[in-house]
């Protein structure tokens, strides 16, 4: 994982996440372990998007684990939960 940007619908779907559009994405402060064949990444997700008509900012730290089976890399939990804005 490097530092970097993301930009994009969120794809077809129903219920809210067929309200999501369009989205922006950055990532920084990124830290990487790796023991053997397991890898947790962590970041700073800062991602910016309208829903139901409302333009909405957030901030997330995330965590992804990883786990190498074979020659391929397996994504094993993710979590991101937004911190909570000032009033």
């Amino acid at each position: 994982m490097t530092e970097g940007v993301l930009d994009g619908d969120v794809g077809p779907g129903s219920g809210p996440i067929a309200s999501v559009r369009p989205s922006h994405s950055t990532i920084d402060d990124v830290g990487v372990q790796a023991w053997g064949d397991i890898e947790v990444e962590t970041c700073m997700l800062h991602q910016s998007y309208v829903f139901d008509g409302t333009p909405v900012q957030i901030v997330a730290p995330t965590t992804m684990i990883w786990h190498r089976q074979g020659d391929a890399w397996k994504l094993v939990p993710f979590h991101s939960i937004p911190l909570a804005t000032a009033p």
